[in-house]
């Protein structure tokens, strides 16, 4: 099936070499067995490592949650274990491309992470400060308490110094310092997106995630589709376009704004002239599901919208 080489790909290509459940379920529940990845049905390369990051947040949590229940987190070399299942959290967390902290996941990093933040420096080879920090910051976001604001300023510091030792100490062509820059990387995009959730201005930390770099295909996607899809309403149709245009080379028609975007693109096709492409870009979003920019793309081509297209 199209869908197992999908995932596949991701496991050969993306997956880090150092996200290890082994060692968290050798140590914390050796008698269970580790979280199954549950690959979806679908070509949708976000979906499959969505679906990969879920799992290892599953363990992670379970991880601390069982070491906490048994006392575990006052011993050296239980508490390193423990900053591991922390750090791993922090970067699996980070490369899910929808939502951020679970309330479960939450109540366990709070309880752990004050164990391991005590004594950081001991564990700064097991979880670094800018992963806690990442994770304390989205805490705060959840509880919405007042100073989520200077947690996540001090994140956004720590994450680029830990960016800059990287690129002063490790060799170009080390797997291992490539997968910590990626994952750095993404995660500052990440906080933008959910700082500006904080202050009320997601889009706005949208626009500072996309700012950041030219992202590839797959990560970026889904933000330039939303930017794309607001830029529209706003009456910027050459930003739009770019924005669309860039999403659907990164989107699956599996993807949820995936119909919107081909929608969205038909009208400006119509709009510059070209209608034989926006009817094919229509005829796209037909397949992709109802949407309300389908039906603003069916009114610009003249047809009638799905719900008078029913018979009576």
């Amino acid at each position: 099936m199209l869908s197992e080489k999908v995932s596949e790909r991701v496991r050969e290509h993306w997956l880090p070499e150092s996200w290890d459940r082994a060692k968290l379920q050798k140590r914390f529940f050796p008698d269970e067995t580790l979280s199954d990845v549950a690959c979806p049905a679908s070509r949708s390369l976000r979906k499959h490592r969505d679906a990969l990051c879920l799992a290892h947040r599953k363990d992670s949590v379970r991880a601390l949650e069982q070491a906490l229940a048994l006392g575990l987190c006052e011993d050296d070399e239980d508490r390193s274990m423990v900053a591991a299942a922390l750090a791993l959290l922090a970067d699996s967390v980070a490369w899910t491309s929808q939502g951020f902290l679970t309330e479960r996941e939450a109540r366990a990093v709070a309880a752990a992470g004050e164990k391991v933040y005590e004594r950081l420096a001991s564990y700064s080879a097991h979880c670094r400060p800018h992963q806690l920090l990442f994770l304390k910051a989205l805490c705060l976001l959840q509880k919405q308490t007042a100073n989520v604001a200077e947690t996540f300023g001090d994140f956004f510091v720590l994450a680029d110094d830990e960016a800059q030792m990287l690129h002063r100490t490790y060799a170009s062509d080390d797997r291992r310092a490539q997968d910590r820059g990626a994952t750095i990387l993404v995660a500052v995009a990440r906080a933008h997106v959910a700082f500006g959730i904080a202050k009320g201005d997601e889009d706005g930390g949208v626009e500072r995630a996309l700012g950041m770099r030219d992202w590839e295909i797959d990560v970026g996607c889904g933000w330039h589709a939303r930017r794309g899809l607001r830029r529209f309403r706003r009456g910027d149709d050459e930003g739009a376009l770019r924005d669309l245009d860039r999403a659907l080379c990164g989107l699956s028609p599996d993807d949820a704004e995936f119909a919107a975007c081909c929608a969205i693109l038909a009208i400006l096709m119509k709009r510059a002239g070209d209608e034989g492409r926006g009817a094919r870009y229509l005829e796209v979003a037909k397949n992709g599901g109802a949407c309300p920019e389908l039906e603003l793309a069916r009114e610009a081509f003249g047809e009638a919208s799905a719900a008078d297209a029913e018979p009576d």
